[in-house]
């Protein structure tokens, strides 16, 4: 089967969400036991390097190009070549997108009969292989 990329790029620049961003960063594994102040210091720091280099998806990138931007945490999203089914779900779960502390676990279903016929669509059952695959995320989760 070929391969469809795209990009998914989260973007912000509300200085409100952003301060409340790196906050919430502050309880990440890189600064356990660091001070507060030196440790949001440090983060924003690291935030000027990222935004020194960073180059932003763009249409002038190439025509055929496929991407879906969320933008402030969902105040806008922005998609450009999201066709198919698995695409336009993700740009629907995107639009739910909020920054209260949670794990996204994001995992495609496990092999199923009508991926043997090649069909598309419906609900059919879990091959074999599927259903190892469907117990390995489950073991993983």
């Amino acid at each position: 089967p070929s391969l469809k990329l795209f990009f998914l790029e989260s973007l912000a620049d509300d200085p409100e969400l952003l301060e409340q961003n790196y906050r919430m960063k502050l309880s990440n594994d890189d600064y356990k036991g660091t001070d507060p102040a030196k440790a949001l210091a440090d983060f924003k720091d690291r935030v000027r390097k990222y935004e020194a280099v960073y180059q932003q998806v763009s249409d002038e990138e190439d025509d055929e190009i496929r991407y879906i931007k969320l933008i402030n945490a969902g105040e806008k999203l922005e998609a450009k070549g999201i066709n198919g089914y698995v695409p336009r779900r993700l740009l629907n779960f995107l639009g739910c997108v909020h920054l209260w502390p949670r794990t996204i676990w994001i995992a495609l279903c496990g092999e199923t009969e009508n991926d043997l016929t090649h069909v598309l669509g419906g609900d059919p059952w879990l091959t074999e292989e599927g259903e190892k695959y469907a117990c390995g995320v489950g073991n993983l989760i």
